[in-house]
């Protein structure tokens, strides 16, 4: 298990964003047999996450830069991107503390200034 966290926290936000964009697809497919949520979703009519709110002139939707779906203000907040400059920064590193999991922490060339005062 411990394995599994120090992996999958050396992951990149780059690779996060993929793996998640293969996960939105096959949640659509999930969806097909829900007909009428699929076309909606595939609409962009409802958010891609709570599939309840529906969009129109007083709810905005917005494009999840995690998937690239649509999806409601409540939703957009459950998920936030760094600037593209920690796109390829490991997510360990991104943490304001220390890994605690025996995860090794990286060299600190690798990382921006700001964010080694952490390590």
């Amino acid at each position: 298990m411990s394995s599994y966290v120090d992996d999958s926290l050396s992951l990149t936000i780059q690779e996060v964003m993929h793996i998640r964009q293969v996960l939105a697809k096959a949640e659509m497919d999930n969806l097909l047999l829900n007909k009428r949520l699929y076309d909606e979703v595939k609409s962009e009519k409802v958010c891609f996450i709570c599939k309840t709110n529906r969009f129109n002139l007083f709810r905005k939707a917005f494009r999840c830069n995690l998937c690239g779906k649509l999806v409601c203000k409540s939703c957009s907040r459950l998920v936030s991107i760094p600037d593209q400059e920690f796109l390829t920064v490991p997510i360990m590193s991104l943490s304001p503390a220390p890994a605690s999991f025996g995860a090794k922490q990286p060299s600190d060339s690798n990382l921006p200034r700001w964010l080694t005062f952490f390590n």
